[in-house]
């Protein structure tokens, strides 16, 4: 039997009486939530108890009893609901993970649950009979997310749908080993929580490739730009993948920026 593929991408905790996990389901998302129960119960209901003890953890800014609360957490819905969420979003066949496309890791199909738990027995209730998938983007504006690119930019365009993932290195899919063409790069896209930084480094990163010493500047270069088929938005680009190493800091926006200034 193929093991599904899963791991927790945000925890969020609301008004002190709820918690919602989102949780990347192999090629879906699924967004559960925890609701602090009123009702009286023979067994204290366990997500009740979640909530107060990450809460707790939060207010104490213990860090590290919250992200081992965290994994609590995730252990109990995975428990379960495995067997639902396999339904809904089952792995391939193959067992590879790695063979979506970009698309498909920015824009997965969404499930959304409550978790609740009833004299001791925990379940998973679907929210909703429906499935969510979005097509863009959304920044801070509420609009749908672009990033600027330079009148004279002349950069090759790919679509999110032409790039293949060969591991999700960060944010489900802010940053990305892929491959284009046979080629193997990196990809950065932005989002609500980075559209400044992405922009920054953007805007970095072709001033770099437009000066004289490009050739001699220890950075990434840049090797093209990430669109979305349903809008033509530029929201990401594509640049040279180096494997970590004693060099990794030099991909950083910080170092990008600094080669910037000195230039």
């Amino acid at each position: 039997m193929i093991m599904s593929y899963h791991h927790l991408e945000e925890l969020c905790s609301g008004q002190g009486d709820e918690i919602s996990l989102y949780i990347r389901w192999n090629d879906a998302r699924l967004l559960v939530y925890l609701n602090h129960c009123l009702l009286n119960h023979v067994v204290p209901p366990v997500e009740n108890s979640f909530i107060d003890r990450y809460n707790q953890a939060c207010d104490s800014d213990d860090i590290e009893e919250a992200e081992a609360l965290s994994d609590e957490i995730l252990d109990a819905v995975v428990e379960a609901g495995r067997d639902e969420f396999d339904r809904l979003a089952p792995s391939s066949a193959s067992g590879e993970t790695s063979s979506q496309c970009l698309h498909t890791l920015l824009f997965p199909k969404e499930y959304s649950f409550s978790f609740r738990t009833l004299n001791g027995k925990a379940e998973v209730l679907r929210q909703d009979s429906g499935v969510k998938q979005d097509a863009v983007l959304v920044g801070q504006s509420g609009l749908p997310f672009h990033l600027n690119k330079d009148k004279d930019c002349n950069l090759p365009i790919y679509s999110t749908k032409d790039i293949h993932v060969v591991e999700d290195l960060r944010n489900a899919g802010s940053v990305a080993h892929v491959m284009v063409d046979g080629k193997e790069m990196c990809s950065k896209v932005g989002d609500s929580k980075a559209e400044d930084s992405a922009q920054r480094e953007l805007d970095c990163l072709w001033k770099i490739t437009t000066s004289p010493h490009a050739a001699t500047i220890p950075v990434p270069k840049i090797l093209g730009l990430i669109t979305t088929p349903e809008n033509g938005k530029t929201i990401g680009f594509l640049e040279e993948y180096i494997p970590v190493s004693e060099t990794w800091e030099l991909s950083t926006l910080g170092s990008i920026e600094d080669w910037d200034y000195m230039g």
